[in-house]
């Protein structure tokens, strides 16, 4: 059973970060990856309670050549959470100058045979 960030002691909370950081130097994603810790304590006045809204966030961007490393890093750095629920929100993309690959049997305007495109 997972347990949630707010119930999670700021000591321990420092020995995860500590863990999560060796995760992301290990494979080469300190400057690509970010790890947040969201802690907000809302009080309803009328209801006389608290709500702790209190979340491990790990965010990062790569490229489309890296989409394959997104979940072996996100298995590990959720291994370095422990039990704790972590949200991922990690993700690849086509950035400008990035390589496209090929669109294959595109019909030409023209008429013809069809034919395969290659963005480079």
């Amino acid at each position: 059973m997972s347990r949630e960030w707010g119930d999670v002691a700021f000591e321990e909370r420092q020995a995860i970060f500590g863990k999560m950081k060796a995760v992301l130097e290990e494979e080469g994603h300190v400057d690509t990856v970010t790890i947040k810790s969201l802690d907000q304590f809302v009080g309803n006045l009328s209801a006389g309670e608290m709500m702790n809204q209190c979340h491990l966030i790990v965010e990062g961007s790569f490229s489309a050549d890296k989409k394959d490393s997104i979940a072996p890093l996100k298995e590990k750095l959720q291994a370095a959470a422990g039990d704790v629920k972590m949200t991922s929100e990690m993700s690849a993309s086509i950035a400008q100058g990035d390589p496209m690959g090929e669109i294959p049997k595109q019909t030409p305007i023209a008429g013809g045979d069809p034919v395969s495109v290659t963005h480079t």
